[in-house]
C-alpha cells in the first residue's frame, strides 16, 4: 500500500507513491519475449506483449501487442492497440489503431478500429473495419484482398478482390 504523510490526524497518500505504484502494476502485466526465445501458449490479461522472439499463441484480454522487426506472432489476438514492424500471421482483433511499420507483415483475418500502414508494410488477406459504436461487439464492414500502402499516414488499406 502507498505511503501516507499525517497532517492534522488525516491520512495523505504520498502522490509519489501512488505512482510508483501503478508504475509497478502496470509493469507487472508486461511481458517481453526477448530475441531468439520461443513461447507457445495461451497468455491473460497481458497489457503490453512485446515480441523480439516468436510467440505462437492465444493473447485474450490484451491492451498492446507490438512486434518488433526481428519478431513474429503466430496464433489469435484481441488487443486494443498493435504495433506490427515484424510478421503477425493469423487472427487479429485490434479495437483500436493497427500500425503496420514498414517492415511488418500481417497475414491472416484483420479487424481494426483504425489503419495505419508504412511505406513497406505488407497486409494480406481478409479484413474488417470495426465501427465506431461496435468496436467491441466487432461487427462492421469488410472487404478480401492485400494492401501494401504509398504512405504512413493510410487509414484504409487499398484492396483487391479476386
Amino acid at each position: 500500500m502507498a505511503a501516507a504523510q499525517q497532517s492534522g490526524g488525516a491520512n495523505i497518500p504520498d502522490r509519489r507513491a501512488l505512482e510508483a505504484e501503478a508504475a509497478a502494476e502496470q509493469a507487472a502485466k508486461r511481458l517481453l519475449v526477448g530475441r531468439g526465445i520461443k513461447l507457445n501458449g495461451e497468455l491473460q490479461r497481458c497489457d503490453t506483449l512485446i515480441v523480439e522472439g516468436h510467440v505462437d499463441a492465444l493473447l485474450k484480454e490484451g491492451r498492446v501487442i507490438e512486434i518488433a522487426e526481428c519478431g513474429s506472432f503466430k496464433g489469435t489476438a484481441a488487443v486494443d492497440e498493435a504495433d506490427i514492424g515484424g510478421r503477425l500471421e493469423g487472427d487479429l482483433t485490434v479495437r483500436q489503431r493497427l500500425t503496420i511499420r514498414a517492415t511488418g507483415r500481417v497475414e491472416g483475418t484483420v479487424r481494426y478500429g483504425e489503419l495505419a500502414i508504412e511505406a513497406g508494410g505488407v497486409l494480406v488477406g481478409p479484413i474488417e473495419l470495426l465501427q465506431a459504436g461496435a468496436k467491441a461487439a466487432g461487427a462492421g464492414g469488410s472487404a478480401t484482398g492485400s494492401a501494401t500502402a504509398p504512405d504512413a499516414q493510410a487509414t484504409r488499406p487499398t484492396t483487391q478482390t479476386p
